[in-house]
C-alpha cells in the first residue's frame, strides 16, 4: 500500500507540475494555437495516469480495510475476553487490564493515521473535480462557419478601429493605418497608450468595439482564430519556456518538425552554438520557465521557435531591450533574418532599434498622432523627435 501511495504522490506531482507549466506559458500556448495539446496533457496526467494509479491505490486500500476490520474485531474479543477472564480469576489486576487497553490503542493509532490519509486523497479527488469544471469553461471560439486563412500575404489594415475593455474607457480611438505585405512597422508611445492592444487585436485576442481589422482584405471577424494565429508568431520581451528539452521548446512552433528543421532554425537564431555546449545538447532540460538559460539564450530559443513557425506576420515586443551589447548583436542579427519578407510589428521601447523600420506609428492617449519613417518624423520635429531626444539624454 505504501508503495502504491508513493506512486500516486509522484504522479500527482508530475501532473500539477505540467499544469503549472502550461498556465505559466499561456501566452505561448495561445499564440501558437496549442490549447488542444495542453488540454490533452492535463486529461492524460490527471484522468488517465493519476486516475489509474488512484484506482490501484483504492483496490489495495479495500483489501487492507477488510483485513483491518477482521483483525480489530478479533483483537477486541481476544484482549477484553481474556482480560475479563483473568480478572475474575484474580490472575491480573485492574491496572494490568488498563495496560492491555493501552496496548490496543497503540495498535490502533497507525491504522487511524492511514485512514486519515485516505480522507486526504478523497479531498484531493474533489479538488480535481473542481479543476475539471474549469476545463469546461467555454474556450475562444474557433468557429467552423468562418473562413480559413490560406496563402496569407500579411497586408494589414485598421479601418476606423476603436476599442475598450469591459467596464472601462476607450483605449484606442478611431485608428486608421495600412501596412503592406513585408513591411516593418514600429509602434511607438508612452506606457498605456495602447501599443500592446494593437497587436492583441491583430492576433484576435480581442474584437474591436468599432470599425474593422483586415488581413489581405479579409475581415478578422469572418476568419477562424486558429487559422489566423497559425500565420502569426510572437517573440516577447520576457520569454518563458516550458520545463522541457530545448528541442521540444523550439519544436513547439511546429509539432511535426524534423530534427533537421529544428537544428536549422536554431542556427538561424544563433542558438545552435550555445546549445551544443550543454551536456545533453538539444535534449537539455531548460528548467521551470527556462531558468537554466540566460535571458539572451531564451530569446534565441524563442526566435528559433518563430523561425520554425514560418509566419507571415511577426510580432516583436522589443526583444533586445534587456540584453548586454554582445548578446544584443546576436539577437538583433537573428531578428533581422527572421523579419525578412515578413510583415513585422515591433512594440518599440528603445527608439534606437527601430530607425530602419519602413513605418513608425506614434500613439498618444489612444490616438495616432504621427506616421512616417524615422527621418520623416525627425524632420517633422514633433512628438517622435522629442521622444528620441529624451532617450538620448537618459542614455548619456
Amino acid at each position: 500500500l505504501i508503495k502504491e501511495l508513493k506512486k500516486l504522490h509522484k504522479r500527482g506531482e508530475q501532473a500539477y507540475g505540467d499544469l503549472y507549466d502550461s498556465i505559466g506559458n499561456i501566452q505561448t500556448v495561445k499564440s501558437f494555437t496549442q490549447e488542444e495539446l495542453e488540454k490533452q496533457k492535463v486529461i492524460t496526467n490527471f484522468t488517465v495516469k493519476s486516475g489509474n494509479q488512484y484506482k490501484t491505490f483504492i483496490k489495495c486500500w479495500r483489501k487492507l480495510d477488510a483485513w483491518q476490520k477482521t483483525i480489530f474485531s478479533f483483537g477486541f474479543v481476544l484482549v477484553f475476553g481474556s482480560a475479563i477472564y483473568f480478572l475474575n480469576q484474580q490472575i491480573i489486576t485492574t491496572g494490568q487490564l488498563v495496560m492491555f487497553v493501552g496496548y490496543v490503542s497503540l495498535v490502533y493509532t497507525p491504522f487511524g493515521q492511514l485512514a486519515f490519509s485516505y480522507r486526504v486523497f478523497k479531498f484531493s479527488i474533489a479538488d480535481l473535480q473542481r479543476y475539471q469544471t474549469l476545463l469546461r469553461v467555454k474556450p475562444e471560439p474557433y468557429q467552423a462557419k468562418r473562413k480559413i486563412f490560406k496563402n496569407i500575404q500579411g497586408a494589414v489594415e485598421f479601418d476606423n478601429v476603436s476599442f475598450k475593455y469591459e467596464k472601462g474607457k476607450k483605449v484606442l480611438l478611431e485608428i486608421n493605418f495600412k501596412v503592406k505585405s513585408g513591411e516593418i512597422v514600429a509602434i511607438v508611445g508612452e506606457s498605456g497608450v495602447g501599443k500592446t492592444t494593437i497587436v492583441d487585436l491583430i492576433s484576435g485576442y480581442y474584437k474591436p468595439t468599432q470599425g474593422k481589422i483586415t488581413v489581405d482584405g479579409h475581415d478578422l471577424q469572418n476568419v477562424t482564430i486558429e487559422s489566423l494565429r497559425k500565420n502569426i508568431a510572437l517573440v516577447p520581451q520576457e520569454v518563458t519556456l516550458f520545463n522541457d528539452t530545448i528541442r521540444n521548446n523550439i519544436g513547439y512552433g511546429k509539432l511535426d518538425a524534423t530534427d533537421e528543421e529544428i537544428v536549422e532554425a536554431a542556427k538561424i537564431a544563433h542558438a545552435h552554438q550555445f546549445i551544443l555546449k550543454f551536456p545533453k545538447k538539444y535534449n537539455q532540460i531548460v528548467g521551470e520557465r527556462g531558468i537554466k538559460l540566460s535571458t539572451g539564450q531564451k530569446q534565441r530559443v524563442a526566435i528559433a521557435r518563430a523561425v520554425l513557425r514560418n509566419p507571415k506576420i511577426l510580432i516583436l515586443d522589443e526583444a533586445t531591450s534587456s540584453l548586454d551589447s554582445v548578446t544584443e548583436k546576436l539577437v538583433q542579427d537573428a531578428l533581422d533574418k527572421l523579419m525578412k519578407n515578413r510583415t513585422t510589428f515591433i512594440i518599440a521601447h528603445r527608439l534606437s532599434t527601430i530607425q530602419k523600420a519602413d513605418k513608425i506609428i506614434v500613439f498618444k492617449k489612444g490616438k495616432i498622432i504621427e506616421t512616417g519613417d524615422h527621418q520623416e518624423l525627425i524632420n517633422k520635429g514633433g512628438v517622435y523627435k522629442e521622444l528620441c531626444k529624451l532617450q538620448s539624454t537618459i542614455l548619456k
